[in-house]
C-alpha cells in the first residue's frame, strides 16, 4: 500500500459553525459601546448649555461652544469604535455577498466622524457628514442583500431595508430643516442616529449570542 505524504492543508477563516474568537466578539460588540459613549456624551454636554437648543440644533454645533473640543473628541471615539467595529464585521463576514462592500462602508462612516471631530468648521465639516449619512445609508441596503435568503436571519432583510429607508428619510428631511433654517434639525438628526444604533444594538446581541452568517 502507497503511503500517503502528509499534506498541510491551508488554514481557513472561522466560519458558521466553528466558534469566533473573543477578540472578534469584542470587535462587533465595538458598536455598542462607541453608540453609548457617543449619546451619553453629546446629551450631557449639550445638558449644560442652555443656550444650546437640541431639538432645532445638529450635534456639530456643540464643538462650536465652550470647551467644544470635547465633543469633538466624542466624534473621534466613535469612529474609533466604528472602525473596530467594521474590523470585526470584515472578519466575521469572510466571502460571500458584500463582504467587502459592508465593512468598507463602515469603515467610511468611521472615517466621516474622525473628520467631523477633526474639522469643527465647513467646508469639511459638511463633507464629513454627507459620508456619515450616504455610508450608513448604503450599508442598511447592503445588509438587507446578504440577508436574504439566509434562514439564520429570518426577518432582517425587511427589518434592515425598512430601517435603511426610515433613516434615509429622517437624514432627508433633516439636511432640508438645517438649509432652511428649520425648528427640527436636531431632533431629525438624533432620531436618525437613534434608529441606527437600535439596529446596531439588536444586530451585536445577535451575533454575540453566536448567530452566524452562512458561507454565500
Amino acid at each position: 500500500m502507497a503511503i500517503q505524504p502528509n499534506v498541510k492543508l491551508p488554514a481557513m477563516p472561522y466560519r458558521a459553525e466553528e466558534e469566533r474568537p473573543p477578540f472578534n466578539t469584542f470587535l462587533l460588540c465595538c458598536a455598542i459601546i462607541g453608540s453609548a459613549l457617543f449619546g451619553l456624551i453629546n446629551f450631557s454636554f449639550s445638558a449644560f448649555h442652555p443656550d444650546y437648543i437640541i431639538v432645532r440644533q445638529p450635534i456639530g454645533d456643540l464643538e462650536l461652544l465652550p470647551n467644544g473640543w470635547i465633543q469633538s473628541v466624542d466624534f473621534i471615539i466613535f469612529g474609533f469604535f466604528m472602525w473596530a467595529f467594521a474590523a470585526g464585521l470584515r472578519r466575521e463576514l469572510g466571502e460571500g455577498g458584500s463582504s467587502k462592500m459592508l465593512p468598507l462602508m463602515h469603515e467610511l462612516t468611521a472615517l466621516g466622524l474622525i473628520i467631523a471631530g477633526v474639522f469643527v468648521h465647513n467646508p469639511m465639516h459638511s463633507i464629513a457628514s454627507v459620508v456619515i449619512f450616504t455610508s450608513m445609508i448604503v450599508s442598511f441596503f447592503l445588509f438587507a442583500q446578504r440577508f436574504k435568503g439566509d434562514t439564520r436571519w429570518k426577518g432582517w432583510s425587511t427589518f434592515s431595508f425598512i430601517t435603511g429607508i426610515i433613516v434615509a428619510v429622517l437624514i432627508i428631511m433633516f439636511g432640508y430643516s438645517i438649509n432652511n433654517h428649520g425648528a427640527y434639525a436636531g431632533l431629525l438628526e438624533r432620531m436618525a442616529m437613534f434608529a441606527r444604533a437600535i439596529w446596531l444594538i439588536i444586530f451585536t446581541i445577535r451575533v454575540a449570542a453566536g448567530v452566524r452568517f452562512s458561507a454565500r
